[in-house]
C-alpha cells in the first residue's frame, strides 16, 4: 500500500513540474510574426468637428439658481411645503335623500325624525332614526333643528329639509282595486225522478219501560173480566089531565 502512494505522489510531481516549465515557456518567448496584439495597435486620433450643428446649446444659468438657492446642506435650510394639488379624481358630496317627519323642541332638548339614508335591510335596521343637532347623517351634519325643518350642512354646502313641502305636495297612498268575487258555478241539475215518492209511515212509539224499585216482585197483569152494564131506561113522561086544561082555559 506503501509502494502505492509513493507512486501517485511522484506522477503528480511530474505532471507539476511539466505545467509550470509550459507557463514559463509561453510567457517568456516572443509572439510569432504576423499576429498583433490589442495594446500594438496605433492610436487613431478622431478630429473634432466644428460644425453648428455639433454644438450643444449650453443651459441658461438662472436654471441652477434654484439649486444653490435650495441648498439641503445649508444648516438654516428649512423645510419647503408640498404644494397640495387638488385631487381630479374626488368627486363632490351627493346630497342625501332625507325625508322629514316630525320634529321635537324642548327646552335644551331638539330632535327629529328623518328617513334613513344609509340603511341597510339585510342588517334589519330601521326606515327611520331619530337626529340631534351636530349628528351626522351620510357625509353631512345637522346643524339646526326647527320647528318646520332642519338644516344639513357639509364645509362648502347647506341645505334645508322642511317639514312641509310646498313644492312636493303629499301623495295619498294608491289603493289598488279589489278583484270582485268569482260568482260561484252552478251545479249541473239533477234528473228528475218519475216513479211516485213512498208514503210517509209514522215511527212507532214506544213507552219506555217503568224501572221497578229493587226487592219488589212484579206481578203478570191478569185481565179482569167486565160486567155487562145494563141500559139506562127513560122515565115515562106524566100524562096531562084534560080536566086541568079546561079549568085554565075558563080562568
Amino acid at each position: 500500500m506503501v509502494k502505492k502512494y509513493y507512486l501517485i505522489n511522484l506522477l503528480l510531481i511530474l505532471i507539476i513540474a511539466f505545467l509550470v516549465n509550459e507557463n514559463y515557456r509561453v510567457r517568456t518567448s516572443p509572439p510569432p510574426a504576423g499576429k498583433e496584439t490589442v495594446g500594438s495597435k496605433p492610436r487613431m486620433l478622431v478630429p473634432v468637428s466644428s460644425s453648428p450643428a455639433a454644438k450643444k446649446e449650453k443651459p441658461d444659468p438662472a436654471v441652477f439658481r434654484s439649486v444653490s438657492d435650495k441648498n439641503i446642506f445649508s444648516p438654516n435650510r428649512k423645510e419647503f411645503p408640498i404644494p397640495l394639488t387638488p385631487d381630479p379624481t374626488k368627486k363632490p358630496p351627493v346630497r342625501p335623500n332625507v325625508q322629514l317627519f316630525g320634529v321635537a323642541i324642548d327646552e335644551g332638548f331638539h330632535s327629529a325624525v328623518i328617513t334613513n339614508p344609509t340603511r341597510r335591510a339585510d342588517k334589519g335596521e330601521r326606515e327611520t332614526m331619530t337626529v340631534k343637532e351636530g349628528q351626522k347623517v351620510g357625509e353631512y351634519s345637522v346643524a339646526k333643528i326647527l320647528p318646520d325643518r332642519i338644516t344639513l350642512e357639509l364645509s362648502a354646502d347647506s341645505f334645508d329639509v322642511l317639514l312641509y313641502d310646498p313644492t312636493k305636495p303629499m301623495k295619498r297612498p294608491v289603493i289598488a282595486p279589489t278583484k270582485p268575487p268569482t260568482p260561484p258555478t252552478p251545479a249541473p241539475p239533477r234528473p228528475v225522478s218519475t216513479t211516485p215518492p213512498r208514503p210517509y209511515t209514522p215511527p212507532a212509539v214506544t213507552s219506555p219501560p217503568v224501572r221497578q224499585p229493587a226487592g219488589t216482585i212484579t206481578r203478570p197483569q191478569v185481565p179482569q173480566a167486565r160486567t155487562p152494564v145494563p141500559p139506562a131506561r127513560r122515565r115515562p113522561v106524566p100524562e096531562i089531565d084534560d080536566d086541568d086544561d079546561d079549568d085554565d082555559d075558563d080562568d
